[in-house]
C-alpha cells in the first residue's frame, strides 16, 4: 500500500474493508478481520460470492489515505491470486484499462471508495 503522500503505509489507516455484490455491500459475512501492518485481513464464515470490493477511508489526514495497492483472495485451491488493483480496472465490455496514475481515493473522511473486481477474459 503507498499513501497519497507517496510514502509506503507500513500500518492501515483505511476504517472498513468488504466485499460487495452488485455494488452493495455484502452483511456480515466476516469470521473474523485482523490487521499485519499494510495487510487487512478477512475470513468468511462461509465461501462468498462478490463482484467488487470496497474500502473505507480512516479519520486520519488525507496524506494516509491509500492510492496504490492491490488485493488478493485465496482461492478454492488454496491458491493466492490478485482480484483488484488500484492500477487497473475492467470495462464495461470485459477488456481491461491500465491507469497510469494513482487510484482516485476519496478525500472525504470515512468514505466508502467501491471498485470491481478483475476478472480475466475466458
Amino acid at each position: 500500500i503507498q499513501s497519497r503522500s507517496g510514502e509506503s503505509v507500513h500500518n492501515v489507516t483505511i476504517q472498513a474493508l468488504g466485499p460487495l455484490i452488485d455494488g452493495c455491500p455484502i452483511g456480515d459475512q466476516t469470521e473474523n478481520q485482523s490487521v499485519d501492518g499494510s495487510r487487512f485481513r478477512m475470513h468468511f464464515k462461509t465461501e462468498i460470492e462478490m463482484s467488487g470490493w470496497f474500502f473505507e477511508t480512516g479519520t486520519e489526514d488525507i496524506s494516509q489515505d491509500p492510492v496504490v495497492f492491490t488485493v488478493d483472495a485465496l482461492d478454492s485451491g488454496g491458491q493466492w491470486k490478485q482480484i483488484a488493483t488500484s492500477f487497473r480496472r475492467v470495462n464495461d465490455d470485459a477488456s481491461m484499462h491500465y491507469l497510469l496514475r494513482p487510484y482516485a481515493t476519496s478525500r472525504e473522511r470515512r468514505y466508502q471508495n467501491r471498485l470491481p473486481l478483475l476478472f480475466t477474459q475466458p
